[in-house]
C-alpha cells in the first residue's frame, strides 16, 4: 500500500495505491480508512487556508493602516511620556520648594474622581492627614453626608492646604475642586 498526493485542477487528492491500481478519493469509497484520511486531510487544508487567510488579512490590514496607526501610538506614548516627567518635575518641585503652582498643577492634571485616598498620595508625593474638624466642610451645599471623609494635603509655601473629600475610599466631587480655592492652613489650627 502506497499513499500518493495528486493535485489536479487545483484539487488536492489523496489517493491510496493498492497492488497496481488507484483508488481516488470522491469516488464510491471502497476502503473506510480512505474517507477517514479525505476528511481529515480537507479539514487540515481548510484550516490552514484559514489560518493563512487571516494572517495576510492581518498583515494588509496592519500595511494599509499601520502607518497612521503607528504614529498615533506613537503620539500617545510621547505625551504620557511627557505628561510623566512634568509630574516628576511638578512633585519633585512642591516636596522640596512647597510651591503653589506644583501642587495646583499636580491637582488639576492627575487627580479624577473615584481615585483612592492613596492614589492622591502618589500623585502628590506625600500622605494626606485626616481632618477631624470637618463639620463646615461636610455640611455646605448638601454635596457631602455625614460618613464622608476629608484629608488635606500641604501647607504649600503661602500656607495654604489642599483638602479632598472621600466617600468609601474614592475621591467625589472633586469636578467642584477649584485650586483657587485652597484653604489657609491657620484656619485648622
Amino acid at each position: 500500500m502506497q499513499i500518493v498526493r495528486n493535485t489536479n485542477q487545483g484539487h488536492s487528492r489523496i489517493a491510496i495505491r493498492l497492488s497496481g491500481d488507484f483508488r481516488y478519493f470522491g469516488r464510491p469509497p471502497s476502503i473506510p480508512v480512505v474517507n477517514i484520511l479525505e476528511l481529515q486531510t480537507e479539514r487540515f487544508e481548510m484550516e490552514l487556508l484559514n489560518k493563512a487567510g487571516k494572517a495576510l488579512i492581518l498583515v494588509l490590514t496592519v500595511q494599509l493602516m499601520g502607518c497612521s496607526m503607528m504614529t498615533s501610538l506613537l503620539k500617545l506614548t510621547q505625551q504620557k511620556e511627557t505628561l510623566f516627567a512634568e509630574a516628576e518635575k511638578q512633585r519633585e518641585e512642591f516636596l522640596i520648594e512647597r510651591t503653589e503652582e506644583s501642587i495646583k498643577w499636580l491637582l488639576s492634571n492627575l487627580a479624577k474622581n473615584g481615585m483612592s485616598k492613596g492614589d492622591i498620595d502618589r500623585i502628590i508625593g506625600e500622605q494626606g492627614e485626616r481632618v477631624f474638624d470637618d463639620t463646615n466642610i461636610l455640611s455646605g451645599d448638601g454635596l457631602y453626608r455625614a460618613d464622608d471623609l476629608v484629608y488635606s494635603w500641604g501647607p504649600d509655601k503661602q500656607g495654604h492646604s489642599y483638602m479632598l473629600v472621600f466617600r468609601d475610599n474614592k475621591l467625589i466631587n472633586f469636578e467642584n475642586f477649584n485650586p483657587k480655592n485652597a484653604i489657609p492652613s491657620s484656619v485648622f489650627q
